[in-house]
């Protein structure tokens, strides 16, 4: 932790008193301006922080209000192991936002889990009156939570949860209405006539029907036989029928449903129809055209709310809440037609690309050099048919792994990254073809020979954070052991000079296409997915090297242990040991 620089400190390195630093930085006029800026530079140098919480209240002792609170906020959300992939990294990029702006203010910001029943909200209000804390930012929040019962006259409030209905809070959120402005707008100047609204009656709630409105208000400006009709039956039928009778160009859409649909029925993206998601994070690699948004800032804004509301001691639901709305941008994507060059349009300037894919961002190859220059004769595959207790075939409810995870691979052998990998028939072996980790769970495997390297492959689901999620332990024939983690990535560190050593310790990542898949040395991701498909269909793998520093020894076993702390998913489909030359 950093040492915290103190008035005193910036006097004695700016060769002035106290007192004139204490003048300067309050903005005194009785301070001469050249010293003032000389004072204000050298703090800044200093990486000097204003503490308005502490100016506050002393603010406050100068005259009759008592002194204010904690400087701490509390963000409150749901569990992550509750929200779906895209929410979990939603809710870390509000919380990463809000930190960066509340430490600028000498505030920090803490996160809650909470249920939303009466008795949680109860017992959470007490803990954070108990502890002082009266600033709340409202994260994301479960589904079916729809009224949050605080007591709400103690806190300084503001959300950023779309789908908190009661009460109403000064919030903060993407602007859906200018989200479908800017995605009609990119749509008709790429040429496409036809455009079709395919939001979700569960997303078109969570955004006060805004999105839908100004959908509705685009098509009142066309004659009645440019006008697409919504989709009144949200089934795969409804869809089909609603594609045959309304016949869309293109499609503005969010969330799995549509592009999965579309991929169900053979109907290819963008050659037969073009798709907008309008609502991307911005940052992230999924090959998607549509409008990004900046979440950092989302979760800044809305803390920036509660900071103001706290240092002017402004406790209890606001009269009269104000809504901030954050504006997108528009990304390129390959979901939609390639636009033809056009000297005269700005707006084409304007547009962003898509951003690289992150698996490149480290510069490591896309194989593993050890595996690649191997002879045939050194591989030897452990066998798990024993140890497996699940399908990777079959197609169940993707936030329940233990009811398949539906990857379109091959049994056999299978070489991924260079590495020769023996996929279990799940046929012949009782519909079981991988070992599913969770719950503090472990497997051990025979090895019963030397080995150079050890290579797994694995998946990983409802990653919430960086940080290890198992640990593989080596034990060999003379008895010793070694353990070793094996660390999720998430999303990059907060600090750039922290990013490579994330980045290089890394094992794997969330197998969700939307989050930042990398390649080091000894981990490359795999991509299961055609370039043709529907990215809502792609699921990345890790193949994992792990190098033996015993191997003169015989190893005896590899033990996978999942850690108690982790919430995170871990399939293992594959391990091949290589044995020396």
């Amino acid at each position: 932790m950093k040492a915290k620089i103190t008035m005193r400190a910036i006097a004695k390195s700016a060769g002035v008193s106290l007192m004139t630093v204490s003048r300067a930085l309050r903005g005194e006029p009785n301070v001469d301006p050249v010293k003032a800026a000389k004072i204000w530079e050298v703090a800044k140098a200093m990486g000097y922080r204003r503490n308005q919480l502490v100016s506050a209240v002393m603010s406050t002792l100068r005259g009759v209000k008592q002194p204010l609170c904690s400087p701490v906020i509390a963000f409150l959300t749901a569990d992550s192991a509750s929200f779906r992939p895209e929410q979990r990294l939603a809710s870390h990029l509000y919380l990463r936002g809000a930190q960066k702006m509340a430490a600028e203010s000498g505030f920090t910001v803490e996160e809650f889990a909470m249920e939303p029943t009466q008795a949680s909200s109860k017992m959470m209000s007490l803990n954070l009156y108990t502890r002082n804390i009266r600033g709340l930012l409202i994260g994301p929040l479960c589904r079916s939570c729809g009224h949050l019962s605080l007591d709400w006259k103690e806190f300084s409030s503001s959300a950023i949860s779309i789908n908190l209905v009661k009460p109403d809070l000064d919030r903060c959120s993407i602007d859906s209405v200018q989200s479908v402005s800017v995605a009609i707008r990119n749509l008709k100047r790429l040429g496409y006539r036809r455009i079709g609204y395919g939001i979700s009656p569960f997303h078109v709630a969570l955004s006060h029907h805004r999105s839908r409105a100004m959908y509705l208000d685009y098509q009142c400006e066309l004659p009645a036989g440019q006008r697409v009709g919504l989709i009144t039956d949200w089934t795969l039928p409804g869809f089909l029928k609603w594609l045959k009778t309304d016949r869309p160009d293109a499609i503005i859409g969010h969330g799995d449903e549509i592009l999965s649909w579309l991929n169900a029925l053979g109907i290819g993206v963008p050659s037969h129809i073009g798709y907008v998601d309008i609502n991307i994070f911005d940052g992230t690699h999924v090959p998607l055209a549509g409008v990004a948004f900046d979440y950092e800032s989302i979760g800044a804004s809305a803390v920036s709310m509660v900071i103001g509301n706290v240092l002017r001691n402004n406790f209890g639901l606001p009269q009269h809440p104000v809504h901030c709305y954050i504006q997108g941008y528009w990304r390129s994507g390959p979901t939609v037609r390639a636009q033809q060059p056009s000297p005269s349009s700005n707006e084409g300037k304007k547009a962003r690309e898509l951003p690289k894919n992150d698996v490149m961002r480290s510069g490591a190859e896309p194989f593993h050099p050890r595996a690649r220059d191997a002879d045939f004769r050194r591989w030897r595959f452990l066998d798990l048919r024993k140890v497996a207790k699940h399908s990777y075939t079959t197609r169940g409810d993707i936030s329940k792994w233990e009811e398949g995870l539906g990857l379109p691979l091959s049994p056999g052998r299978q070489e991924i990254n260079a590495v020769p990998f023996q996929l279990i028939d799940e046929k012949a072996n009782k519909g079981k073809g991988f070992v599913l980790l969770q719950n503090h769970a472990s497997v051990s495997m025979p090895v019963g020979h030397a080995c150079e390297a050890v290579f797994f492959l694995i998946a990983a689901g409802f990653v919430a954070s960086h940080g290890p999620i198992a640990e593989i332990v080596y034990k060999w024939a003379d008895g010793k052991e070694e353990s070793q983690p094996l660390v999720a990535y998430f999303t990059s560190s907060p600090t750039p000079e922290t990013n490579d050593h994330w980045e290089s310790e890394s094992a794997v990542q969330d197998w969700w296409p939307s989050f930042p898949h990398f390649r080091n040395q000894s981990a490359k991701a795999f991509r299961v997915g055609a370039d043709d498909q529907s990215p809502v269909e792609w699921r990345y793998l890790y193949t994992l090297e792990k190098v033996n520093p015993r191997s003169n020894v015989d190893l005896t076993s590899i033990t996978v242990r999942h850690l108690q702390k982790s919430e995170s998913n871990l399939a293992i489909l594959g391990v091949t040991a290589m044995t020396p030359a």
